[in-house]
């Protein structure tokens, strides 16, 4: 039985531990190519929560201990968009969301929006909730 490696297991250590991610930085590696790499691979497997923030400060601190980075990742599918429908006009977004959407099994999600919106090219910042640390 083989065991899945984690997307960022090429540049770090890294676990799951509970509802969330934990990585641990070597010291002896140069952090701004960490932080680079990490947000490449986050961008190319369509990450829609990752804590870019969290992740710097994290790779900056170098404490050679698992420490969290955010929830684990929820991945953007492509199916999502035959069921969320932007129009992009000016400094106007509106997404649609067709109904079958709402009784299929896809997490709705703030960062599944906002995800969206950005592939087309808007700039969202939406409000985090106040809880989110972890």
């Amino acid at each position: 039985m083989s065991v899945k490696k984690h997307i960022l297991e090429p540049l770090v250590a890294v676990r799951e531990h509970g509802p969330s991610v934990e990585i641990k930085i070597d010291p002896t590696q140069d952090k701004a190519t960490i932080f680079k790499g990490i947000q490449n691979i986050l961008t190319e497997n369509r990450v829609v929560n990752a804590d870019l923030p969290t992740i710097k400060s994290v790779i900056e601190k170098e404490s050679n201990a698992f420490e969290p980075i955010g929830p684990i990742f929820v991945y953007y599918q492509e199916e999502y968009d035959s069921y969320l429908i932007t129009k992009i006009k000016a400094l106007r977004a509106t997404l649609m969301v067709k109904r079958e959407y709402l009784d299929e099994d896809f997490p709705l999600t703030v960062d599944v929006l906002r995800y969206k919106l950005k592939k087309k090219g808007w700039f969202l910042e939406l409000m985090r909730p106040p809880w989110k640390k972890l």
